[in-house]
């Protein structure tokens, strides 16, 4: 029996110092992944599908050794694999679970606090909605945020749920975001490190054509667009990471990113679409993820509250204001106007004015809107319509929230001659809105943006800057379209 052994263990031993010099000469590196050659063990992998796999720590990937050297049945490679449904399956549940949770936040509600704590207004919250509310009391703690300790003042009737919250959580400079089926707060620097992911289909927005007949797609210009005209910080550590990837026919952008910068790129690449297609409402694409779509849903909400809140602002009262405070002042116009008008506290405070300074007006018959105007300016103060309410704010707390908006421009950049392909000059364009709402990044180092989008039947300016620059902008506009059509008529 001995003597059975010793040679069985000849014979491995020969096989083994003989296929050394076979084995031993492959490399990972020859499939295109960093390894080191593997030494052979003496033993040999049977069938078509047999072969040695190392795990290359510092690569951290594991590969099939020896490399194929060819695919006999390539097509196959090129069919989604065998549990893809079952993937899709999992996903499409996940996503439903999640619809129903952003469903909640749009959802109309009231709240009515006075001084109360905010554990008790979120706990209200909780009771409300829809949905289930987690409270990330350590990252609270660790940002010395104690909820008993707390306290809110808000009263809003109404109004989606999502904007209730974030009225209450902002002064805290807490956040609400939407993960695995239910609604989390925590803080603001805890929500921006976490990251997701989305992927857009932007084939229409990046569509060439080439002077050869070809076609193809440039995503140069909506990635300008997109950078310059969301928060940021984009490509590093602390913002988002975006790649475009082409296949065939489609051209697909990734990106990594906290949830408030994708649902910028969301609303950015809705609005775009939007002034391509003249539409009212922002486009929504039904192959969306359900975060892309709440984004896009909110936005229409508000755009349709602010509406309506421009048009109760034109309404003309009189009023007679004699050293009355700002907070009496702002009560008595919510009421004629119909609509809450909140002060923010925070900002007037970082600016040394008191909430209940002084202001004098006498004006007989006028809108509304040119009432704040009077009455503010008496305090270096701004109003913006949030939408659902109108905001008074200080100048610069009001830069610091820029909006993004598309304007098309292709009647006024567009140069025609005879016999030569239409060419677009944005410049032109762009020099008569320049001395307006100064500071511009262009030419200040800092300020709003102004950046050209062309493709297709689309010529634009995406301008994001503050709410009484693009006021400015859009009248600019419409008076130098109005002086060409008079010059047109007169010819």
């Amino acid at each position: 029996m001995r003597l059975i052994i010793f040679w069985v263990a000849v014979v491995c031993g020969f096989i083994a110092l003989t296929t050394s010099g076979v084995f031993g000469q492959y490399h990972l590196s020859d499939t295109g992944l960093p390894a080191q050659p593997i030494p052979a063990s003496g033993c040999v992998g049977v069938g078509a599908g047999s072969g040695f796999f190392q795990l290359d720590e510092k690569a951290s990937c594991c590969a099939p050794f020896p490399k194929p050297k060819s695919l006999r049945h390539g097509e196959e490679i090129a069919r989604p694999p065998a549990d893809s449904a079952r993937v899709a399956e999992s996903i499409t549940s996940q996503d439903e679970i999640d619809a129903k949770v952003y469903a909640a936040l749009l959802a109309p509600t009231s709240v009515d606090f006075d001084n109360t704590t905010l554990r008790s207004a979120l706990n209200q919250f909780k009771a409300k909605l829809k949905a289930n509310l987690v409270i990330d009391e350590r990252a609270l703690l660790d940002d010395g945020i104690k909820l008993d300790e707390q306290h809110v003042t808000l009263r809003l009737d109404d109004i989606p749920a999502t904007i209730a919250i974030d009225e209450v959580l902002k002064p805290f400079h807490l956040s609400g975001s939407v993960r695995d089926g239910y609604y989390v707060i925590t803080t603001q620097t805890e929500s921006d490190e976490s990251r997701a992911s989305e992927v857009f289909e932007v084939s229409d927005l990046c569509a060439v054509e080439y002077q050869d007949g070809s076609s193809g797609f440039d995503a140069t210009g909506l990635l300008s667009v997109i950078q310059q005209t969301t928060s940021g910080p984009w490509m590093n550590s602390e913002g988002g990471r975006l790649n475009q990837i082409e296949f065939g026919d489609q051209l697909i952008l990734s990106f990594e990113a906290p949830d408030y910068l994708l649902a910028e790129v969301t609303v950015v690449l809705s609005r775009l679409r939007r002034a391509r297609e003249g539409t009212i409402e922002l486009p929504i694409d039904k192959r969306w993820s359900p975060r892309a779509k709440f984004a896009v849903n909110a936005v229409r909400l508000r755009e349709r509250a602010s509406s309506q809140l421009r048009g109760a602002l034109k309404k003309e009262i009189t009023v007679a204001f004699d050293d009355k405070p700002l907070q009496e002042v702002k009560d008595e116009l919510a009421l004629e106007l119909g609509h809450p008008i909140l002060i923010d506290e925070v900002a007037l405070h970082d600016d040394g004015i008191d909430a209940m300074a002084e202001v004098n007006a006498d004006l007989r018959e006028i809108a509304i809107e040119s009432i704040l105007q009077v009455a503010l300016e008496q305090l270096n103060l701004v109003i913006r319509n949030e939408g659902h309410f109108l905001r008074i704010t200080t100048p610069t707390t009001n830069f610091d929230f820029p909006e993004t908006a598309v304007y098309p421009v292709g009647d006024l950049a567009a140069e025609l001659r005879a016999g030569e392909p239409i060419t677009l000059d944005f410049d032109r364009v762009a020099l008569l809105l320049r001395p307006i709402g100064r500071p511009w990044l262009s030419l200040d180092g800092r300020g709003g943006s102004m950046i050209p989008f062309g493709t297709g039947d689309l010529a634009a300016l995406v301008i994001r800057c503050d709410q009484q620059t693009h006021a400015k902008v859009a009248a600019l506009l419409h008076r130098i379209r109005t002086l060409r059509l008079r010059d047109a008529s007169a010819k």
